[in-house]
């Protein structure tokens, strides 16, 4: 009952912050959506919208935002590259239940890349990752666990 409760209120609270974000100012409409022009930036390398796109959306707690924002951060792209900021985003990602965010912020704790390298950390970010059926999660713990 309480998991139902909590996805009902995610859902009800990114529905109110997509709306939000939709009044936001906007140069390029690409997809409809803010979220899907950030994307749509970044594919086609307009990181400096994206960017400008994807940050209010994952101050307001939008996960795939959240990501997003950690992988330009960890690449460099569109911005100065800074382990420390995407470990913090994919961090905040991670901490909602996204395996990708998982996965990156398990990634950032094995190389040391943004926080103090951990290998615990690092197998229970993975294991997160994988006990919600991510075959990649699956490999890099067994693989953490080998090499370790």
């Amino acid at each position: 009952m309480v998991q139902w409760l909590a996805a009902l209120i995610r859902r009800t609270i990114q529905a109110a912050l997509i709306t939000v974000a939709r009044a936001l100012p906007s140069t390029k409409t690409v997809c409809g959506g803010p979220l899907k022009d950030a994307k749509a930036a970044y594919d086609t390398g307009d990181y400096e919208d994206a960017l400008r796109l994807y940050k209010p959306l994952a101050a307001l707690g939008l996960v795939e935002a959240q990501f997003s924002l950690g992988i330009m951060y960890a690449t460099g792209r569109g911005v100065t590259e800074d382990y420390k900021e995407a470990a913090r985003l994919y961090g905040l990602a991670a901490a909602q239940g996204d395996a990708e965010a998982q996965i990156s912020l398990g990634n950032m704790y094995a190389w040391g890349r943004g926080v103090t390298q951990d290998y615990k950390e690092a197998a229970r970010l993975y294991g997160l990752a994988a006990d919600q059926g991510d075959a990649l999660a699956a490999v890099l713990l067994k693989n953490l666990r080998v090499s370790v």
